[in-house]
């Protein structure tokens, strides 16, 4: 029954991996939030653009909305 239990999780872990890795285009920035900023990072974890946006999106066809001033 424990071996059970053990094999649900690891495909559960699985499953939701490989279902929120197909919405991330790893070529491109990722958004990160520090404190109440939003800036983006490489993937070597770099920070390309610094966390000075009050709201942020995700990169989208080479392409990200931020928010500045009101």
């Amino acid at each position: 029954m424990k071996r059970l239990y053990v094999f649900a999780a690891i495909a559960v872990a699985l499953l939701s991996t490989t279902a929120t890795a197909r919405f991330h285009h790893f070529g491109q920035p990722f958004l990160v939030g520090i404190g109440d900023k939003h800036g983006f990072m490489d993937a070597s974890c770099r920070m390309v653009i610094p966390a000075q946006y009050p709201e942020a999106f995700d990169f989208s066809e080479g392409l990200a909305a931020v928010k500045v001033g009101e």
